[in-house]
């Protein structure tokens, strides 16, 4: 009964990062795609690859399938592929960490990398939001990290106003602080229009 109710429960994961949120069938598909990365795509070698060891062979594993993440593909790929394995555990909302840095450090561009956010956080039906993580660490701010966004999208106010509201609105605050928060962001959207523009 107990294991019953654990299964078909909905379930929340509020802690899942872009790369170790794949799964080996997904890294299989990966390693398809860049067999010169040296990461096996045979399910029974991935198996031996993904088993856990220790905290070492765990940084390994998550770096090797960090290099095969390459494209603007591979990372819808990546989403696409959480959706896929959480849907039948019955998880119908996930919070997922992506750290760009980690892969435009490879090489990718920022605009590609953002492309294959968007096209699998569509694919997915995500709510997207903007965050830092570390930001002294990475030279950032939340600021600097919105104007990023809307830059690489070409994003006007009304979307950068969305992604504002997506973050209040998917916080743990209480109810009554995010409805005032709302409403400040309301009163800036109305400041930062034109006079006479009431979109």
């Amino acid at each position: 009964m107990l294991d019953a109710f654990i299964a078909s429960v909905p379930k929340v994961e509020l802690h899942l990062h872009l790369v170790g949120s794949a799964s080996p069938h997904t890294v299989s598909r990966l390693a398809a795609a860049h067999p010169d990365v040296g990461v096996p795509a045979d399910p029974e070698a991935l198996d031996a690859f993904f088993t856990f060891r220790d905290f070492l062979h765990f940084v390994e594993v998550y770096s090797a399938v960090n290099s095969l993440v390459l494209t603007a593909a591979d990372i819808a790929e990546v989403i696409e592929g959480a959706a896929r394995d959480l849907a039948p555990q019955g998880v119908p909302y996930v919070e997922m960490t992506v750290t760009p840095y980690m892969h435009t450090v490879r090489g990718m561009p920022y605009g590609a990398f953002v492309e294959g956010l968007d096209e699998g956080r569509r694919e997915a039906g995500a709510l997207v939001t903007i965050n830092t993580d570390d930001p002294p660490m990475f030279g950032t701010t939340l600021t600097d990290e919105y104007r990023r966004v809307a830059a690489a999208f070409d994003l006007d106010l009304a979307a950068v106003a969305g992604l504002v509201r997506n973050a209040i609105s998917a916080s743990f605050m209480p109810h009554d602080n995010k409805r005032a928060l709302l409403a400040e962001v309301d009163l800036a959207i109305a400041l930062a229009r034109p006079e006479g523009d009431r979109r």
